[in-house]
């Protein structure tokens, strides 16, 4: 969250209407070690979501959400834990006028879902980090061993680099 909010920090200093958002190529091993940096609270779940309702039409700059059910596991420290089944909301957030979109519905995924007690949330920022959809069993093995670890180290994030 600080890397967004650092680049948010930039692209106002800039302020130049001719600029586009340009985003790095989303890596889950990377994303694992800014979730875990996060003052938030994240847990890693892989399954599928199922929107439960359709999103409102696309207004620039303008975020989004909508309620939808996630039926899968969250990994735990030595293990992806027992199917879970239950309600997250998924916010589409904006930085000017980018905005995230949503993910497809009931594609398998990796989820880096936001906590509030009970209350899960899927962050869809412009630039994606968040979900990663239809993961090789390397990556979801990797993040297995991050968690174990409590960071992915540079060579994890690097290797999922080539993935």
């Amino acid at each position: 969250m600080r890397a967004l909010a650092a680049g948010a920090t930039c692209f106002a200093l800039l302020g130049s209407q001719a600029l586009a958002l340009s985003c790095l190529q989303p890596n889950p091993a990377q994303s694992f070690n800014w979730f875990q940096e996060s003052e938030d609270r994240y847990r890693l779940a892989v399954g599928q979501v199922n929107r439960l309702e359709t999103p409102a039409p696309y207004f620039e700059g303008e975020p989004r959400s909508v309620g939808a059910s996630f039926g899968g596991r969250f990994f735990e420290r030595n293990d992806r834990g027992a199917e879970v089944i239950f309600d997250l909301h998924i916010a589409s957030t904006c930085l000017a006028s980018w905005c995230g979109g949503f993910p497809e519905v009931k594609v398998p995924g990796i989820f880096f879902l936001k906590m509030n007690g009970d209350e899960a949330t899927l962050e869809m920022p412009p630039c994606q980090g968040s979900f990663f959809a239809l993961p090789a069993e390397v990556v979801i093995d990797t993040l297995q061993n991050c968690l174990q670890q409590g960071k992915c180290t540079e060579q994890q994030i690097q290797s999922l680099s080539q993935q």
